[in-house]
């Protein structure tokens, strides 16, 4: 209660609450720092993105404030906000799918807020748009590995070639 010093008829109540909060140790952190995911075109209004194996794709974060790591207080949002896309607050992003066009890529950042410590995490999501009756990958494979068995191959024939030249020259000789 106060009052004024002249006055002491005139005066306030005021309350103020108290919230006490747990003690943070850890921010959240995402498993991976970039998602791969995937939006067939559709006429649909919505649909679920996938990833590799066309599962559904979940960004995930873990908190060792918790003892099973799950942070019931993290909230998911994009940043910058997107009209083409939104994330749940189970982390399943969401696609306005007649919206998007085949071929296209999109890079999304997911930043996950412990709402009660104000920390935050965040995490990229790598989004390629398939055109109709396109196959979702089933799993993910570097331009490395690709070319690594290419020129595997590529130094086998010419090896073979080489072979068969040295042979056919000394048969012929």
């Amino acid at each position: 209660q106060v009052c004024q010093v002249e006055d002491r008829l005139k005066y306030s109540v005021a309350t103020v609450v108290v919230r006490v909060l747990s003690e943070n140790s850890f921010p959240p952190v995402f498993n991976t720092t970039t998602f791969k995911g995937f939006i067939i075109q559709s006429s649909s209004p919505a649909s679920i993105v996938t990833t590799y194996g066309n599962q559904v794709l979940q960004v995930q974060v873990s908190d060792q404030d918790f003892s099973d790591g799950v942070n019931p207080n993290i909230r998911f949002f994009l940043h910058p906000p997107s009209r083409l896309y939104q994330v749940t607050q189970e982390g399943v992003l969401i696609a306005r799918t007649d919206q998007l066009r085949a071929f296209d890529r999109h890079i999304l950042q997911v930043v996950a807020r412990d709402e009660e410590s104000g920390e935050e995490a965040s995490a990229s999501v790598d989004i390629e748009v398939l055109q109709r009756g396109q196959a979702v990958p089933h799993g993910a494979f570097t331009e490395q590995q690709l070319f690594g068995d290419v020129d595997s191959r590529l130094a086998g024939g010419i090896a073979a070639l080489i072979l068969l030249m040295f042979l056919s020259a000394f048969l012929f000789l």
